[in-house]
């Protein structure tokens, strides 16, 4: 097997191009691990991080250019990061184990199209696009559309994924990741919210779960449920919401828990950040 070491977006693309099995990777946990199971098998490896531009953040007009090869350490203790998209912050700082944040990086995490994804469900609550490069140009994907299932995404096989661009929440938001381990690894349940207030009311917010689904999402149904609430009626409301949260993420049951457990976690979830974002105490269901 042959080790590529592209320089550049061109270089990895035409790298890309002239395998007939291109494996690409940069912290490479996942890459390795498949390659021992023999879930995958090829003729090249594609190392991704000396790539001009893979690591680091910066400013890109009002979004935050997050390079792929970033590491999730480096993720969660960026100063940018932490002052605009904080959430990201924190579900990178919480993810697997010490070795996963140090090795695995962002790029990654999105590429390998895991449900059980901690930055993606902290993404979804953002939005903003991944920027895709191929042989046949520049592509560009929204957030929201990325995963595709398990395992799947919306990038092609001659593509890399170049850049990850988030949008930063308006001044005034509040933002709690939360997270539940039946197992080691991965989490049986993720939860990413987001929110405003003003005064004792929640005035707008965003909710995302992973794990629990086949894909991480936004959970309108229940969004529409918290705006307009006091805080003294949220974990109630939230607490009649179950039906709502079961017909949209359409759990399945497996050896991290049944479907209806997942829905108990995901309500008892959004009950425990929205506690956390209004100061109140966590009344009805928890996980």
């Amino acid at each position: 097997m042959k080790l590529l070491r592209p320089r550049t977006v061109a270089e990895a693309v035409a790298a890309i191009a002239a395998s007939e099995r291109p494996i690409l990777y940069a912290g490479g946990i996942e890459v390795l691990m498949a390659l021992r199971s023999g879930a995958i098998a090829g003729d090249t490896l594609i190392d991704t991080k000396r790539i001009d531009g893979a690591v680091g953040v910066c400013h890109a007009d009002a979004l935050i250019r997050i390079g792929p090869a970033t590491r999730h350490h480096a993720v969660a203790g960026d100063p940018l990061i932490r002052a605009h998209l904080p959430l990201l912050a924190a579900a990178c700082a919480q993810l697997g184990t010490t070795r996963i944040r140090m090795q695995g990086t962002l790029g990654g995490n999105f590429a390998n199209g895991h449900q059980h994804t901690d930055p993606g469900t902290a993404a979804m609550v953002y939005g903003g696009h991944l920027r895709l490069m191929g042989a046949a140009g520049v592509r560009e994907v929204a957030i929201a559309e990325f995963w595709r299932g398990p395992g799947v995404v919306a990038r092609t096989p001659d593509e890399l994924v170049e850049s990850i661009h988030l949008r930063p929440l308006p001044e005034g938001w509040t933002v709690v990741h939360e997270r539940v381990e039946v197992l080691h690894r991965p989490p049986t349940a993720v939860v990413s919210v987001a929110a405003h207030l003003i005064g004792d009311q929640v005035s707008s917010c965003r909710i995302a779960a992973g794990a629990v689904a086949r894909t991480p999402m936004r959970l309108p149904v229940v969004e529409d449920v918290i705006v307009g609430c006091d805080a003294s009626c949220v974990a109630a409301a939230i607490a009649d919401c179950s039906a709502l949260v079961a017909d949209a993420i359409d759990a399945e049951s497996d050896a991290l828990g049944s479907a209806s457990f997942k829905v108990d976690l995901v309500v008892g979830l959004i009950q425990r950040a929205m506690s956390h974002l209004l100061g109140t105490e966590i009344v009805g269901k928890r996980p």
